[in-house]
């Protein structure tokens, strides 16, 4: 009877600590070039709500596609995705360098986000997208992310 309370204690012990772990939020390397190293790392130690706050900003605000995402009237087409660069970004907008990545950084253009639907960037006549999420599918991104992570 001993042994079967001491393994039960030890079990309990086991799984509460368990539980109790928190989940490591591992920057996108795009915050690197963001924000910096060392105001990464202040946010790894000091924040990591807000840093995960900003990895979910980062990948799930938009992303590049290689075909529309909705039938037309589903999505909102915008003018070429260079047209929104932002001047003080200090970057150039390299069609080639997006598609090769497949990433884009929201952070260095001005992108417009609709409600309820999808709005879509053309890269020029590449036939390939930067398509950015609705609020509303965004939002319940964000929201299961932070519960995952325990924020």
């Amino acid at each position: 009877m001993k042994k079967i309370i001491t393994f039960a204690m030890l079990l309990f012990l086991v799984l509460s600590s368990y539980s109790q772990q928190q989940k490591q939020v591992v920057p996108d390397p795009r915050l690197y070039e963001t924000l910096g190293e060392s105001a990464v790392n202040d946010l790894k130690t000091n924040n990591p709500k807000q840093l995960l706050i900003e990895n979910i900003n980062m990948q799930y605000f938009c992303f590049v596609a290689l075909k529309l995402p909705a039938p037309e009237g589903e999505y909102i087409m915008k003018g070429e995705l260079k047209n929104y660069l932002k001047p003080d970004a200090g970057k150039s907008c390299n069609y080639s360098e997006i598609i090769g990545s497949e990433s884009v950084n929201r952070y260095y253009f001005n992108l417009e986000q609709d409600a309820f639907l999808p709005t879509v960037y053309p890269l020029g006549n590449t036939g390939v997208y930067v398509v950015v999420n609705s609020k509303q599918w965004f939002d319940l991104q964000k929201r299961a992310v932070l519960h995952e992570y325990g924020f």
